[in-house]
Formats: structure tokens, C-alpha cells, sequence
């Protein structure tokens, strides 16, 4: 399952910032983490938030220890 990071606890965080900041311009931008990490290279993005891929854990691949 993929999270998408603009979810209900940034949203929350966002509207928030608004609403104490009503003057400021806030855009969000989604996208799969290489393009989110070529738009912040390239100086279109003043924030990135993304995630590295998990790699298998040496039980099997499974994220939990039994």
C-alpha cells in the first residue's frame, strides 16, 4: 500500500498554517519520489517530504520480528 503524504495528518497541519497564516501562498505537490526529488533539485519545490523505499529485513522480507 502506497501512503500518500499530503494524507489527513499533513492536511491538518496545512490547514492550520492557513488559517494563523491567511497572507501565505501554499501549494501542494504529489508526485512518485524521483519525480518529487527532480522538482527539488530543480529549485520548483522549496520542501519535499517523501519516502525511501523499504528494503527486506533479513526475516524473510516480513516488516515484524516473530
Amino acid at each position: 500500500m502506497i501512503e500518500d503524504p499530503a494524507g489527513a495528518p499533513l492536511s491538518q497541519a496545512l490547514a492550520d498554517f492557513a488559517r494563523l497564516h491567511p497572507a501565505a501562498t501554499l501549494e501542494v505537490f504529489t508526485a512518485a519520489g524521483p519525480a518529487m526529488r527532480e522538482a527539488f533539485s530543480a529549485g520548483r519545490l522549496h520542501l519535499a517530504l517523501w519516502t525511501r523505499p523499504t528494503s527486506p529485513t533479513r526475516h524473510g522480507g516480513r516488516s515484524g520480528c516473530r
